[in-house]
């Protein structure tokens, strides 16, 4: 296996590989340096996958899950959802980078990424159908953006899952939703 004879590899991109979702599991140990992985196209990639990705590689400052580069190609992964977001945002805290499209994750996951991944400039859900835009639109006021919708978006975030006590600027470095 590769990740034995490269212990230190720091990017891995296996777009469209037809790897299993235990392939991923039984081998993301052999990877504790990876910084960039690309699993981009990955069709059965689910939850126990993306949680043993967070709990093995702790440095990962960019992570490409999305379901299709191309935006009409895009089909939500059904096996990636919320407990995934959990995992990603308890582990992976140092991300940069973060490309979900097609992910399904919801508005509760979206906001545990977003608080707990406070490193994140790009993140990226097209096609995350159970995101609402209530739950975008308050994460871009959090993170700073001033469109003067604040307090109704709040709300909106609240009732999708946003602690109340959250700091004003969850997001202080993201450059893009």
């Amino acid at each position: 296996m590769i990740g034995r004879h490269l212990p230190t590899l720091k990017r891995l991109k296996l777009p469209r590989a037809e790897l299993s979702s235990d392939a991923v599991v039984a081998t993301a140990h052999l990877f504790p340096c990876l910084e960039e992985l690309c699993l981009l196209g990955m069709a059965e990639l689910d939850n126990a996958a993306i949680t043993a990705i967070a709990q093995h590689c702790p440095r990962l400052k960019k992570l490409d899950l999305r379901a299709s580069e191309e935006p009409e190609e895009l089909t939500p992964n059904w096996n990636v959802t919320g407990d995934a977001a959990l995992a990603l945002s308890l582990g992976l805290g140092s991300l940069t980078c973060l490309l979900l499209d097609g992910c399904g994750i919801s508005d509760v996951g979206l906001v545990q990424i977003c608080v707990r991944c406070r490193q994140l400039e790009t993140l990226s859900i097209r096609c995350c159908t159970d995101v609402t835009f209530a739950a975008v639109h308050a994460v871009a006021i959090l993170a700073g953006c001033k469109d003067g919708h604040t307090s109704e978006a709040l709300l909106d975030a609240l009732d999708a899952g946003i602690p109340a006590n959250m700091p004003t600027a969850i997001l202080p470095k993201l450059v893009s939703l």
